[in-house]
């Protein structure tokens, strides 16, 4: 049987912030959306900085009843 390993990691919140609005996580988080985006059809990707601790990706439907009736934005979540 194997011996566990108890690790303890101690996360530096000043690092973490500063990761969470890199441009590299930004342009991640807008590739993905984008895919969603795409995928659900008849939506908007919005990238906003007014956070302080992070920046912020976000996707707009701009519905109509047969994105209600089908669930395309969910379903296109899934689909990443």
């Amino acid at each position: 049987m194997a011996d566990k390993l108890n690790v303890k990691i101690e996360l530096n919140g000043a690092g973490i912030r500063e990761l969470l609005k890199s441009e590299e996580i930004v342009s991640e988080l807008e590739s993905v959306a984008n895919g969603i985006a795409e995928e659900a059809g008849n939506c908007e990707v919005e990238t906003g900085h007014n956070y302080p601790e992070r920046a912020r990706v976000s996707i707009r439907q701009n519905s109509t009843s047969r994105d209600m009736e089908e669930n395309t934005l969910l379903k296109a979540v899934h689909f990443q």
